[in-house]
């Protein structure tokens, strides 16, 4: 009996990104992408607005790792009261 809380937590954690990857075109990738597109597309509008902040793009990406979070959090949370109340 090695390390079975690891391996429990490995294996739950691998199954959730199964499930939430399952019918997807990219799989796993798509959690990077989606990032990385808010990104292009914040730089490219606003980054002419904000010329004076420096590391513009890194200022940006630490918010947007939070709110994709955030969301993503908010929107599970969401669904698991609609899936227990049905």
């Amino acid at each position: 009996m090695k390390n079975t809380k690891g391996y429990t937590l490995y294996f739950l954690v691998y199954k959730n990104l199964q499930l939430k990857y399952k019918h997807s075109l990219l799989g796993f990738v798509w959690s990077f992408i989606h990032p990385l597109f808010y990104l292009l597309i914040f730089n490219f509008v606003f980054s002419k607005a904000f010329s004076e902040i420096e590391n513009y793009s890194l200022f940006v990406l630490s918010g947007l790792i939070f709110w994709v979070y955030f969301s993503g959090s908010c929107n599970q949370f969401s669904q698991t009261f609609i899936k227990t109340h049905i």
